[in-house]
């Protein structure tokens, strides 16, 4: 036969069942209360290193697009210089083959150039 507890007893144990049933959950409150604690420290961590990222993003966006902008003037510049050299070098070789053309037209003429002596080399006195 199965000895049946007295009803006090019954509720003694139910409150003592209870009782620790309430410090287990009232250990896992506190330690999910902890964890959220260290939870929000680390996001609000990441939302401010997520905002300098941000900011510097666009600090190097803008320079991005500053350094473009120069980037396509030099390159311009550049092709605008290097059409101006070759215009430069074109001409140099026409003025060197104008001032051969001129030294051989002169000695056909044997033309004075005007710094010579008037005597020439043995003046008669």
């Amino acid at each position: 036969m199965v000895k049946r507890k007295h009803y006090s007893d019954y509720y003694k144990d139910r409150i003592e069942q209870l009782e620790r049933e309430m410090q287990i959950v009232s250990s896992a409150a506190r330690e999910a209360e902890r964890h959220g604690a260290e939870c929000l420290a680390l996001q609000k961590g990441e939302q401010r290193r997520r905002q300098a990222a941000e900011a510097e993003n666009e600090c190097l966006r803008r320079l991005n697009a500053e350094l473009t902008a120069k980037a396509a003037l030099w390159e311009r510049d550049g092709k605008d210089l290097h059409a101006e050299l070759k215009k430069m070098s074109e001409l140099s070789e026409a003025l060197a083959a104008a001032r051969q053309r001129i030294g051989e037209l002169e000695k056909k003429l044997n033309i004075r150039k005007g710094t010579e002596n008037p005597y020439g080399l043995n003046p008669q006195s």
